[in-house]
């Protein structure tokens, strides 16, 4: 990483002039200080991955609170105390990355001077390169619909566009969390006995209704919150929003699947699966923007992510099955398909206040009676491991 920094700053300038005018942005001190920070969050999520990968939840999370709050210190100094605008906003997140960084290195001392072990690169490597094109087919399924949206429209629906995914991220970010606490135990468990694998289909179909109901909060409450914190130009986002959390539902649903390929190291297949969603992603874009705008490029990031989802199912149960309960499952994708199309409708919009919170608490509720037992098992399996674990880290 640090000869990529170095190389980069070197010829980053040089490399700026070949680029379309339109294009151009001033690469220092703008794309030095993007580059920079995100070599030093690196350096960061290694060591959080350190954290994961032995057992150690409460250290991961103290680092991780360290990095949002010297983010949050650093960037409202800089840009409300001091008023530099958007340089502030990238000095605050380069300080608090840089710090953080330094923090980090200290602790990663003992492997840092470790004597380097050669053979286990070519499992490394075999495991990981094919998650590399992955992350890049995921990241375009992303910002793809942005670039085609402008095209077709203009940058006022990009702005609601981007301004609703904003506030759709909410559920990402908690389904992610949700996601690296899981993932430790699930290997655990994985390579455990027999029985252990019913015990995992049980708990992630349990997971599975649980993030349906995140996801039934997220659809049925937003445009009440849009309509409330937001300015009335703003407000055809109270509909995109839903659109965004079903889409991050199908998105966690991938990534619950994909644990399994992963058990089995089949990663070239994530790469497929990622392709796929891409290509649907881009071609569903290009039929529904030039008609729908922003709606039609939400609809199509949910289709592709459902597809993602579909696809990382069908290979997990081929590679590493495990008994889900997938009527249940089906049941709660259909409670919070029934809560988006609920906000879809035109007469919703007018009425959003209460008549969407009856709805969540019945939703809820219809959750919690299909999937009780899974979601009980759940809940017993992370007390018990979280007993454990502290238990772990209060060792010498």
């Amino acid at each position: 990483m640090a000869v990529f920094l170095a190389l980069v700053l070197l010829l980053g300038t040089g490399i700026q002039f070949h680029l379309p005018a339109h294009a151009a942005v001033p690469f220092f001190p703008y794309i030095a200080m993007a580059l920079t920070t995100a070599i030093a969050i690196q350096a960061v999520q290694f060591r959080l991955a350190i954290y994961q990968a032995s057992g150690r939840p409460w250290s991961y999370a103290r680092l991780a609170i360290i990095l949002a709050a010297l983010t949050a210190v650093c960037c409202l100094y800089e840009v409300v105390v001091r008023r530099n605008g958007a340089i502030g906003m990238f000095r605050g997140k380069l300080t608090a990355a840089v710090v953080t960084f330094l923090i980090v290195a200290w602790s990663l001392r003992g492997y840092l001077t470790a004597r380097f072990q050669w053979k286990f690169v070519r499992e490394s490597l075999s495991f990981g390169l094919p998650l590399v094109p992955h992350l890049v087919m995921a990241s375009g399924l992303v910002v793809a619909d942005r670039f085609i949206l402008e095209h077709y429209w203009n940058l006022n629906e990009v702005g609601i566009y981007s301004l609703a995914y904003s506030f759709g991220m909410v559920m990402y970010l908690v389904t992610q969390s949700l996601s690296q606490a899981w993932l430790p135990m699930f290997f655990e468990l994985a390579g455990g006995a027999e029985e252990n694998c019913r015990m995992l289909g049980r708990i992630c179909s349990g997971l599975a209704i649980f993030l349906a109901g995140l996801a039934c909060l997220g659809i049925l409450l937003s445009p009440a919150f849009v309509h409330i914190a937001l300015d009335h130009r703003y407000r055809k986002a109270a509909q995109i929003v839903p659109l965004v959390v079903t889409g991050y539902l199908f998105h966690a649903l991938f990534s619950l699947f994909d644990l399994s390929i992963l058990q089995a190291k089949r990663t070239a297949s994530v790469f497929g699966i990622s392709l796929i969603a891409f290509a649907v992603n881009l071609a569903l874009n290009f039929a529904l923007i030039p008609r729908w705008g922003m709606y039609g490029a939400a609809a199509a990031t949910t289709l592709a992510y459902a597809v993602e989802a579909i696809g990382a199912f069908l290979l997990a149960q081929r590679f590493f099955t495990l008994p889900y309960r997938v009527p249940e499952i089906l049941a709660g994708i259909a409670v919070a398909c029934g809560a988006l199309w609920l906000t879809q409708l035109t007469w919703m919009q007018e009425w959003h206040g209460f008549v969407l919170v009856f709805c969540t608490i019945i939703a809820l509720g219809l959750l919690a009676l299909i999937g009780r037992r899974d979601l009980q098992q759940v809940l017993t399996t992370l007390r018990l491991n979280t007993k454990k674990e502290k238990s772990f880290e209060a060792l010498p």
